[in-house]
């Protein structure tokens, strides 16, 4: 049994894997279902890097026959971590169990006696496409729902798994090269360079995925099927009436006298029960009387709120960092971006022109 250094980095991945995952699978805090998740994913990923160690360094020959069908895994894992993020009331359902079945019949198949690796290999590299693709749509939907929902979603922004999503495109992207150049025949040192590259980026991966997993999951727990459906349900117009008018204004009059902006957490729900509204309706009174969605609609009342702060401080020592808590804001980077687009100006230099007037 020979060992070298890309063994070694693969042993590190592989030990790595395998201590996070036991860790997810007992840890207590966080969305357990999503735990376990990312606790599997990362113990498939571990094993496979077993299974390389042990069949390039010679010590268990012919077990990499079963490596093509981890990729058949990889793919189903992330896009139902990435739903069990997303969605409050996710469980798993008897249909999810047809996701599984490429990976248990490529994993039968090599005892068969039946070569198809080549199928194989290009199989599940379509498949960790597809489902990459997949999550990225959820994503994409769930920030949507969200801007229409909530008024503050720094804390329950997922910006962060559309990055793992591209780490890990990008790997997979490296790994496809490694496969062609090994079977055009291309130099040694390229094929050594793109399997240190590969690995690399699978430490790196699995690095971020437990650090960002476990501490997105303890803060949120996902949109319901009520804000899903509020989404889904609302028109592309509303009629003008006088009722959909004088809803309006008592929704403007409510935001003017009662400051609901000034609270974080403030959601559409929430909002629509204190006027005595709908969600619904009071989505579509927003959407179509205003043209904006209610994340937009509660910021610009807390833009203004930061406006008349910073021109009436309540003392020379009032920082902006006060100022944007004190207003509805939860992030710096959050009320600085908003504050940019609304005003044409960061808050910095708002408030050092306010100075200078």
């Amino acid at each position: 049994m020979k060992l070298e250094l890309i063994h070694l980095i693969e042993i590190v991945v592989c030990v790595q894997s395998y201590l996070f995952a036991l860790f997810l699978f007992t840890h207590s805090k966080g969305k357990k279902i999503s735990n376990l998740i990312l606790g599997l994913f990362l113990f498939f990923i571990g094993s496979q890097m077993l299974s390389v160690v042990l069949a390039s360094s010679g010590a268990l020959p012919g077990i990499e026959q079963f490596n093509g069908s981890y990729g058949y895994i990889y793919g189903v894992l992330f896009y139902l971590y990435t739903r069990s993020l997303i969605y409050k009331a996710f469980h798993f359902k008897p249909s999810d169990g047809l996701h599984f079945v490429p990976f248990v019949l490529i994993t039968i198949i090599p005892l068969l006696r039946i070569d198809i690796r080549h199928i194989t290999i290009i199989g599940l590299y379509l498949s960790i496409l597809i489902y990459l693709i997949l999550s990225f749509r959820e994503i994409a939907y769930y920030h949507r729902v969200v801007k229409s929902t909530r008024s503050n979603y720094d804390k329950i922004n997922l910006s962060w798994l559309r990055l793992a999503i591209t780490i890990f495109s990008v790997t997979l992207t490296v790994d496809i090269v490694q496969f062609l150049a090994n079977k055009y025949g291309a130099p040694q040192w390229f094929s050594v360079t793109v399997s240190y590259t590969v690995f690399l980026g699978l430490l790196t991966f699995v690095v971020a995925m437990v650090y960002k997993g476990l501490k997105h999951p303890s803060l949120f727990m996902g949109i319901s099927e009520e804000d899903t459906l509020q989404k889904a349900q609302e028109p592309k117009e509303l009629l003008a009436s006088e009722d959909n008018k004088a809803s309006l204004q008592k929704l403007e009059e409510y935001m003017q006298v009662h400051q609901p902006h000034l609270q974080p957490e403030l959601t559409l729900n929430t909002l629509a029960e204190a006027l005595e509204m709908s969600p619904r309706y009071l989505s579509q009174i927003i959407n179509y009387h205003l043209g904006q969605n209610f994340s937009d609609f509660v910021n610009t009342y807390r833009i203004e709120a930061a406006k008349q702060r910073l021109q009436n401080p309540k003392d020379d020592k009032e920082t902006i960092l006060e100022v944007l808590y004190e207003v509805g804001f939860n992030s710096k980077s959050s009320f600085n971006a908003i504050f940019k687009k609304k005003t044409g100006m960061t808050p910095s230099e708002f408030k050092e022109k306010t100075i200078n007037s």
